[in-house]
């Protein structure tokens, strides 16, 4: 969450007027897992379910817990979200069907009026930023992505580096956006997207 506030720190989680509550979800929280925040759930315990074991955790912030698969478990609930964050793409192995066509028709039909995505993919091995652009052009939607490059001190202290992409319905959803560290996600490139049925990881294969 405070990565979260550091990139958007005027994101309508915090500004908009409430609603109701403000909504978010979030997948990836742990590896294969699915973590959301149902709208409509009133503050109190935080649950997860590891194997099959519930388990109960403390935050400063009451949040409710699901797990699974991240599609599937979105595809399960009829709530809607102003924020859908997915971080699961960090190692050599992602789940390419949270990067498919048919997910991405999934979030947009999930989030709210003015909802937004922001996916994190920091990744030694894979360049998914083009993944996400060719979705982007062939869904219309305004993308702008953040690339925090850290000097060569940093790494060694082992402070890292990140790349984040963030997605909306429309150019007016994202007027938040800071103008420090955002710029414009190029999607201009012939990149086909990907679907169930394609996908090609060996053109983002980072070979050096």
């Amino acid at each position: 969450m405070d990565e979260l506030l550091r990139l958007l720190p005027n994101h309508p989680l915090e500004c908009l007027p409430r609603r109701g509550g403000r909504t978010l979800g979030s997948r990836g929280i742990l590896p294969h897992e699915a973590t959301f925040f149902p709208p409509g759930r009133q503050p109190g315990s935080c649950w997860l379910t590891v194997s099959g074991k519930v388990r109960r955790l403390s935050f400063y912030t009451p949040f409710d817990f699901s797990s699974g698969d991240g599609r599937l478990e979105l595809s399960r609930t009829a709530g809607r979200y102003d924020l859908i964050v997915l971080d699961a793409f960090s190692s050599g192995t992602i789940p390419l069907h949270l990067l498919t066509r048919e997910a991405f028709e999934l979030y947009l039909d999930r989030l709210e009026p003015r909802g937004a995505l922001l996916f994190h993919i920091s990744n030694c091995h894979l360049e998914l930023a083009p993944v996400l652009a060719a979705q982007a052009r062939d869904l219309g939607l305004a993308a702008f992505e953040w690339v925090d490059v850290r000097a060569d001190g940093d790494v060694e202290k082992g402070i890292f580096g990140s790349h984040w992409v963030l997605l909306a319905r429309s150019p007016q959803d994202l007027d938040y956006v800071p103008v420090a560290g955002w710029r414009p996600l190029d999607t201009s490139a012939t990149t086909r997207a990907w679907t169930d049925d394609f996908s090609d990881l060996l053109s983002v294969q980072r070979w050096n």
